[in-house]
């Protein structure tokens, strides 16, 4: 039996999109690529933690006074590219003061697993992709005290070299995942700020994994083909996270929701036969979503889904792999407006090809659709990603900074393109954020979500910061929205 503590840190800390301070209640989603790999670790018979310092808005000193203060044997957690150093350097004090075995997965150490344990030599094994029955087989080889040679998924470190193990084949059927260890995890401190109803308890669920398309922007763990859990067992799940833990909101953690026509509506109508009354977002793609679809996602409790918009300019969208053009985008926000749900949009600044004219073309094509809410991201080549190969070898784009930490897509630039440099898309990052939310049409439902939403803080935050940047820039002058 061991003791297995698994933790995560702050993402507000790491990403500091905004000056003001963090309301309590804020989104926060359940680390479920944590509770996963918990609940296998709990079925093998081992003690197992969950320390959230997103939840509890812990320091990274502070995650690793709870996590000594349990006394591990074996200390895991899972990384983002911007996340990775700060877990690692976290990683590091534990396993100094501890002496336990570090374990590291998630999609950075995935796409870079020799690379991981050269530059971190406290780091003891990589998990790669998806990473349950890897983590199961490796947790025996420990206990054994037996070589870690014949456990697939794996990179370690053998004779001061990194060893990588074949890689693990995808999980073939979800069903026989043990569900995540909700109970290790501080569920009254799960929030999500519904454009409907303000702050609302939450939880997120996986329905599948997998994502079939080839973006240059993006690198999947999971790999390419779908595999999906039973409608049955994700509504079963989301029934019980009612039931025990009064959840009200789901955030389902799908790369795309809808994919399968058939199992969406089967899920959907089995949400509305139960009563469960529950609401709920999701993210998917606008040509998996017809009026079908989207009735019954409204009648079910979405309240919001977000589509990968990522640029306005039809040959960006070639280049970046994206296959959607404007009208398929456009009919997809249509449908969202015409039953309530509110369009969230995801977009790229400073992909290949990128010019002011192309991000100026973005900006006013997102402003003709019925988005509620964009997120203009800029330009990050993570590790893994066609884009990364692009950029270091200087097609279209170019490689900046070396530094992980430097990888936040939010007020950083790591890239540039042949005519923005990493200031310039710092600067329309900021530009399009607020030329988007100070539209007339937004400030009226954004004023009126201010009048009667409970708790709005948080989901007020990209508007009221985008109003005062505006307000600034009139009375100041030193937000040249004009003269670019």
């Amino acid at each position: 039996m061991l003791r297995v503590v698994f933790f995560r840190l702050a993402y507000d800390r790491i990403y500091t999109l905004y000056k003001d301070n963090v309301p309590e209640k804020r989104d926060v989603r359940p680390p479920e690529g944590l509770l996963y790999p918990a609940a296998m670790a709990l079925a093998e018979g081992h003690i197992v933690n969950v320390v959230d310092g997103h939840a509890e808005y812990l320091t990274p000193d502070e995650v690793v006074e709870k996590v000594v203060a349990l006394k591990p044997d074996v200390v895991g957690c899972g990384a983002t590219t911007p996340e990775f150093p700060h877990e690692s350097e976290t990683l590091r004090s534990i396993k100094q003061r501890t002496g336990c075995i570090t374990v590291v997965g998630g999609p950075h150490v995935s796409a870079i697993p020799a690379e991981t344990l050269c530059d971190n030599p406290h780091i003891d094994y990589v998990i790669r992709n998806e990473g349950e029955y890897t983590l199961r087989d490796l947790l025996r080889v420990i206990e054994s005290k037996g070589s870690a040679r014949g456990v697939n998924g794996l990179a370690y470190r053998e004779d001061g070299r990194p060893i990588l193990t074949p890689p693990r084949p995808p999980i073939a059927n979800l069903d026989d995942l043990p569900p995540p260890a909700w109970h290790l995890a501080p569920m009254d401190k799960y929030y999500f700020a519904d454009p409907h109803s303000g702050i609302r308890k939450m939880a997120s669920v996986i329905t599948s994994r997998g994502c079939p398309f080839n973006c240059i922007f993006c690198f999947s763990m999971h790999g390419k083909r779908i595999r999906c859990r039973s409608p049955k067992l994700v509504v079963d799940e989301i029934a019980n996270l009612k039931k025990r833990y009064g959840i009200e909101y789901i955030f389902f953690h799908d790369e795309t929701l809808t994919f399968d026509k058939v199992r969406t509506l089967t899920m959907l109508q089995d949400i509305i036969d139960r009563q469960l009354n529950i609401e709920w977002t999701c993210m998917t793609r606008a040509d998996s979503l017809d009026e079908e679809v989207v009735a019954k996602m409204a009648e079910s409790g979405c309240t919001r889904a977000s589509l990968g918009i990522e640029s306005g300019n039809q040959k960006i969208l070639d280049t970046a792999r994206k296959h959607s053009d404007r009208p398929t985008l456009r009919r997809a926000y249509q449908l969202l407006q015409k039953y309530g749900i509110e369009g969230r949009g995801s977009l790229i600044l400073g992909l290949p090809g990128e010019t002011r004219d192309t991000i100026r073309e973005t900006i006013e094509f997102v402003k003709t659709l019925d988005v509620k809410v964009a997120a203009f991201n800029i330009v990050t080549p993570y590790p893994g990603t066609v884009l990364y190969d692009m950029a270091k070898a200087g097609k279209g784009i170019q490689l900046m900074s070396a530094d992980w930490k430097d990888y936040r897509r939010w007020g950083n630039a790591v890239a540039r393109t042949d005519e923005l440099s990493p200031a310039d898309l710092i600067y329309w990052q900021k530009r399009a954020t607020v030329e988007f939310y100070t539209q007339p049409k937004l400030i009226r439902y954004y004023l009126k979500k201010w009048v009667t939403l409970r708790h709005g803080e948080y989901y007020l935050r990209p508007f009221k910061n985008a109003l005062r940047q505006r307000l600034r820039s009139a009375l100041k002058g030193d937000f040249k929205l004009k003269h670019l």
